[in-house]
């Protein structure tokens, strides 16, 4: 008798072992922009992706609106309302200050693929060792960016910084709206997603930082009649973090998250950068055909913005030592892939 039971039990154990050890591990996700977005595309391909590559035992769900404000992403991942999102990096420089390098303006000069790429490699170089957002609690698990910053008026082109000053501005919340307060610029900031509601009850007449599909994204294309464009003249670029929360992260196996990893990364933030490319020209298109006027960036507004931005590249300098990081070799790092990317490497 005794030894049946032994033997039930020694069954019953290796059984709920098996099981444990099968276990299905749920990822659940916030996207904090509305449906719409390019990005959902490649996000949720690689959700689907994460599944094949574990054969099942990691799934990616995706919450139908987002659990957290745009700027309390990895607030609401942590106090448990989900497991992963993607994130502006606008919002994380005191928990990751080696993010605000990537937000420098004038910094990017091909399109959001190529940069993208170059960001990732930027971090695996020089960032990476830091640990600065698993501190905190989250695994980092790609870094992208979304097409350059631009200028939009609800009346004539903004072609100077005293333009700027003779308007209500709207500034996109990180290196935009620093710009313009160094510039002394009287402006509102915020993230994107909540630019409708300045647009569109006429509360400003200008819009700086965004891309051409943002600002139709978020509601200002009946705003627009004019926008200042210029790729080598981007007053920021928008990047972001994606991640998942490293409890949720250290329930999957080692092998299923080196299956991961080998998906997201580079892998993840080129696919991010195509679908931001292929969405900033067709937003381009749709902006001429509403009859929008785009103009180029005039050589001396560039150079006036330049000027008013040393500070912030004074601000990294400082920043950068702190980190015991060189400063301006991840900058050139970052500007050489780009260019690698941009002609096929």
């Amino acid at each position: 008798m005794f030894l049946k039971a032994l033997f039930a039990a020694a069954v019953t154990f290796g059984l709920l072992a098996s099981s444990a050890a099968n276990a299905q591990v749920k990822i659940l996700v916030s996207v904090f922009v509305g449906p719409a977005h390019f990005i959902h595309t490649p996000y949720k391909a690689w959700g689907a992706e994460v599944a094949k590559v574990t054969d099942g035992r990691v799934v990616v769900d995706f919450l139908p609106a987002s659990a957290a404000p745009p700027p309390k992403q990895i607030e609401g991942a942590l106090a448990g309302n989900f497991d992963g999102a993607f994130m502006f990096n606008g919002f994380n420089g005191k928990r990751a200050p080696f993010t605000q390098m990537l937000l420098l303006p004038f910094l990017m000069e091909g399109n959001a693929e190529a940069g993208s790429v170059a960001t990732w490699r930027t971090y695996e170089k020089y960032f990476n060792d830091l640990g600065q957002f698993e501190k905190v609690g989250i695994t980092p698990l790609s870094y992208f960016q979304f097409p350059g910053g631009h200028f939009f008026s609800g009346g004539d082109p903004i072609l100077s910084i005293a333009d700027l000053k003779g308007r209500k501005m709207w500034a996109l919340a990180g290196t935009p709206t620093r710009v313009l307060k160094l510039a002394g610029v009287d402006h509102v900031a915020g993230p994107a997603a909540r630019l409708a509601e300045f647009v569109q009850n006429n509360t400003v007449e200008g819009v700086a930082g965004i891309s051409q599909d943002a600002i139709i994204t978020f509601g200002g294309l009946d705003f627009t009649k004019s926008a200042t464009v210029r790729d080598d003249a981007r007053l920021g670029v928008p990047n972001f973090i994606m991640f998942v929360t490293t409890k949720k992260w250290e329930e999957i196996s080692a092998a299923d998250q080196a299956a991961i990893r080998n998906i997201s990364g580079e892998p993840f933030a080129r696919a991010v950068g195509k679908a931001a490319d292929v969405a900033e020209a067709k937003r381009r298109k749709q902006l001429i055909d509403k009859g929008v006027k785009i103009v180029e960036t005039p050589e001396a507004f560039k150079q006036e913005l330049i000027e008013v931005s040393a500070p912030l590249f004074d601000a990294w300098k400082k920043s950068a030592a702190k980190m015991g990081v060189d400063a301006q070799e991840p900058i050139d790092f970052y500007k050489a892939q780009t260019a690698a990317v941009a002609a096929g490497n």
